[in-house]
C-alpha cells in the first residue's frame, strides 16, 4: 500500500490555499487546513478547501488543547473529514471531541508534538483516536518510539520538515501518511514537487 501524502496548507490566506490545492490535488491525497490559516479565516476556511477539494481527504488542524466539543463541532460541521487534538489535551477534552467525531462519522488524530513522552501519551489515548501524528526530528526518529506507536495498530503519520531526499529515511516503517508543509508550499513549482513526493512515496512501497 502506498504511503498517503498529506499537505499542510499552513499559510494565511485562502487564496492561496486555494491555488496551492489546484497546483497539486493530482499528486496529494490529503489537504490539511493548517493552524495558521484557521486563526485567519476561521472555519470558512474548511468549508472554501471542502468545495475545492471534494474528493480528497479534509482535516482540520485546529491543534485542540481544551473546548474538545466545541472545537470539534465547528470543525467536522464545516467539512472537515479529521481533526488534530493535542497528546498534552486532558483525556476529558479528547472525549469530548471524540462523541463528536462519531457523530460525524470523522475521525480524531494525535498529535503528539511537543509531548515529552510520546509512547506513553500514545498508549494511553490509543482507545480514543484514529491515528497518531509523530514529528521526525532533524536527527531522524528514533525508531522505538516508532516501533512502539505504530505497535499500537492505528495509522501513524509522520511531520516535521521532510523533503523528498529524506523520504528514503522512512523506509521499512508501515506509515499510513506523511504530512509535508514548506517544502512543497515554498517551491517554485508546487506541483512538480508534489509530484516528486508522490514518486518517492511510490518507491518506498
Amino acid at each position: 500500500m502506498t504511503v498517503r501524502l498529506q499537505l499542510a496548507l499552513d499559510v494565511l490566506e485562502i487564496d492561496t490555499a486555494v491555488r496551492l490545492v489546484a497546483a497539486t490535488a493530482e499528486w496529494v491525497d490529503d489537504f490539511e487546513a493548517g493552524s495558521p490559516l484557521l486563526v485567519t479565516q476561521g472555519t470558512a476556511a474548511i468549508r472554501d478547501l471542502r468545495r475545492h477539494c471534494p474528493d480528497h481527504r479534509l482535516i482540520a488542524d485546529p491543534k485542540v488543547a481544551d473546548a474538545g466539543a466545541l472545537i470539534a463541532e465547528a470543525c467536522f460541521s464545516a467539512g472537515a473529514d479529521g481533526i488534530t487534538v493535542l497528546a498534552q489535551a486532558s483525556q476529558m477534552t479528547l472525549e469530548a471531541a471524540r462523541t463528536v467525531a462519531d457523530r460525524y462519522g470523522g475521525a480524531i488524530w494525535l498529535d503528539l508534538i511537543g509531548s515529552e513522552n510520546p509512547t506513553v501519551r500514545a498508549q494511553v489515548m490509543a482507545p480514543l483516536v484514529d491515528g497518531f501524528i509523530i514529528y521526525r526530528p532533524p536527527s531522524g526518529l528514533p525508531r522505538v518510539v516508532v516501533d512502539t506507536i505504530l505497535g499500537l495498530g492505528k495509522p501513524v503519520r509522520v511531520a516535521g520538515g521532510l523533503t523528498v531526499e529524506t523520504v528514503a529515511r522512512l523506509a521499512g516503517l508501515a506509515l499510513d501518511g506523511i504530512i509535508v508543509g514548506s517544502a512543497i508550499l515554498h517551491s517554485d513549482k508546487p506541483g512538480s514537487m508534489a509530484r516528486a513526493f508522490r514518486t518517492a512515496l511510490e518507491e518506498l512501497a
